[in-house]
């Protein structure tokens, strides 16, 4: 996700927000650095300030809105990478606060935490040294409360402008697979997390662009397969692989064709659509937006947009989490229109409209994905425990 050069400094205190990640639309290449430091004030604990909705918010929830639980509780957030990077952020007691939240009230199993961005040579520029830390006070809380999450270790990179990877080139891919087996691995030579009993759960790769130009998206594509055979190499044939998708279209290289949907989704275990930066000015239109997205997304995954024979479902179990954007303004993205609110009730409009059709495609459906989550207090334009994730649990998971 692209955002200001503003927050692309140094670590000013209060720390600023990391913002990078998915889109460059969004995503940001370099996560910016550091965002709303917890030392700013205590940890909200407890339930969502909700205060109950009124009449009025629950009708507003429009034709086609399905009142039911959310029947797909697989949900993800992406983290700043603040929590592999500062001790106010990685301390056991704010760890074990969002373990808490996103286990009992969000249901959010699948975390992708800001662990880097690669260079030109596909080597990581700065990676975290306080990984293990967080994993290790992660792995307590789990331990502690018999759950487990799916931490992914995300890796942005850009394949575009001064620090652009040329994934054509084996050397470059071999660099990213390297670095990505010492992000997995703990007992490989130079390890980013050596010493944790509770490595990552698999890797995010998020290199953007990847939409429009085929020869760079076969590039992606053999890189992830070279990815699996060299997580094989180290003994992590359990880890799991995401790729950060960018929104389905075929007007510019921030968007990736039905084909390319299907042909991604054969190689990873989840896809996290990033579904946000559409250039929505009203709430409706977003949430028309996120409806076909949705619709349109899962079809592709399925293989039922074609009906030429030539499109099986993928041979190996694949989940798409459909993202819910929290972050600043941008000229694609304006937050009084794009946001969870009616993302959320787009994306329940898209499941609907499936299940009146009985569409097998529905069963790719992992769930949602909030991309930005900070510390959850600060007044950042990231999500918030009061507001965004308020809007989560109501629109998305129905659950107040």
């Amino acid at each position: 996700m692209l955002l200001t050069a503003a927050l692309l400094g140094g670590c000013p205190a209060p720390q600023l927000p990391d913002a990078g990640e998915p889109d460059a639309d969004v995503h940001v290449q370099d996560a910016g650095e550091d965002a709303g430091s917890i030392d700013g004030g205590g940890v909200d604990a407890g339930v969502p300030d909700a205060g109950a909705p009124d009449a009025g918010e629950l009708a507003d929830a429009g034709p086609g809105f399905d009142a039911g639980p959310m029947p797909f509780p697989d949900n993800g957030v992406w983290l700043t990478r603040n929590y592999v990077k500062y001790s106010s952020f990685y301390d056991p007691a704010v760890v074990n606060d969002l373990a808490l939240r996103m286990s009992t009230q969000y249901q959010v199993r699948n975390w992708f935490v800001n662990s880097d961005r690669t260079g030109s040579d596909g080597r990581l520029i700065e990676p975290q040294v306080h990984m293990v830390d967080f994993l290790e006070n992660v792995h307590t809380w789990e331990k502690a409360h018999g759950y487990h999450f799916r931490i992914f270790a995300w890796v942005s990179g850009a394949t575009t402008g001064p620090t652009a990877m040329d994934l054509t080139r084996p050397e470059i891919r071999r660099a990213v697979v390297e670095e990505c087996q010492k992000l997995l691995s703990p007992t490989v030579p130079q390890s980013y997390v050596a010493g944790t009993t509770r490595p990552f759960d698999g890797v995010q790769i998020d290199f953007e662009p990847s939409g429009m130009d085929q020869v760079r998206f076969d590039a992606l594509l053999q890189l992830m397969e070279e990815l699996r055979a060299g997580l094989d190499e180290v003994g992590r044939s359990d880890a799991l692989l995401s790729f950060a998708a960018h929104k389905l279209g075929t007007t510019n290289q921030y968007q990736w064709s039905p084909a390319f949907y299907y042909e991604m989704a054969k190689r990873v275990d989840v896809l996290a659509s990033m579904s946000y930066n559409s250039g929505s000015t009203t709430g409706a239109e977003y949430r028309a937006w996120t409806r076909n997205q949705l619709q349109s997304v899962l079809r592709a995954v399925s293989g039922q947009a074609w009906t030429d024979g030539a499109h099986p479902p993928p041979s190996r179990p694949v989940t798409v989490l459909f993202g819910m954007p929290s972050y600043p303004p941008n000229a694609s993205h304006e937050p009084s229109a794009e946001n969870i609110e009616y993302g959320a009730q787009g994306l329940r409009d898209g499941i609907n409209a499936l299940k009146l059709t009985n569409d097998p495609s529905l069963a790719y459906l992992g769930g949602g994905a909030v991309y930005l989550h900070t510390n959850g207090i600060n007044d950042d334009n990231y999500a918030r425990w009061s507001t965004e994730w308020w809007w989560f649990g109501h629109y998305w998971l129905q659950r107040w």
